[in-house]
């Protein structure tokens, strides 16, 4: 069977309803990937309470390899970081972690409806092995970094598009292709990914 990152991250959004995060290949604190389906508001009350530093799921995931339920870390929240996704609609969640600490692989997925079930975590489980193995970043193009490069150094797009000395609408192409290439929704998505994987 042939493996796409397309067909797995379907199948992950079957079950995680509520979104997921996956990032794959964690080296040095950067991921060679990043899947990031939670909601624009979890994400930016995530990044605004600076939660990453007190996140008793990632504290485990560095910690262990396998699954566990949210629930089963809550007692080692102080920050209260699950009882605030909950509020965001993130109710019931599991963290999956694989691969070596030095390429470590981890992964949340959430619903908003009852618990992951035994087979269920064993698939995502599975699915993300197989991201793990097989997920490598799309090359991002030279003309398409140029326009990441400009607009994340704060250019409008007008201005970014006369510096490159093109059209807006060809800009725009230019970034609409980045983000699809590496797997983000937005243009600030598409510069933070390229960020982590140090392209721009």
């Amino acid at each position: 069977m042939t493996f796409s990152v397309e067909a797995e991250l379907r199948a992950i959004s079957l079950l995680a309803s509520a979104g997921y995060y996956m990032g794959i290949r964690i080296r040095e604190a950067k991921a060679d990937l990043v899947y990031n389906t939670y909601p624009p508001q979890w994400q930016q009350r995530y990044l605004a309470m600076s939660y990453k530093l007190r996140d008793p799921i990632i504290a485990w995931a560095y910690a262990n390899n396998g699954a566990a339920h949210w629930s089963d870390i809550a007692q080692n929240d102080a920050a209260g970081v699950i009882a605030d996704a909950a509020r965001h609609g993130l109710v019931h969640g599991l963290v999956v972690t694989v691969g070596a600490i030095g390429a470590r692989t981890i992964a949340g997925f959430a619903r908003p409806d009852r618990p992951f079930s035994l087979a269920e975590a064993e698939y995502l489980q599975a699915a993300l092995h197989r991201m793990h193995r097989h997920a490598r970043p799309k090359a991002v193009t030279v003309r398409e970094l140029h326009a990441l490069r400009l607009v994340a150094a704060g250019k409008t797009y007008a201005i970014a598009a006369h510096m490159l000395g093109i059209s807006e609408g060809a800009l725009r192409a230019r970034l609409t292709s980045a983000r699809s290439r590496l797997g983000a929704r937005t243009v600030p998505e598409a510069i933070q990914i390229a960020r982590q994987q140090n392209i721009i």
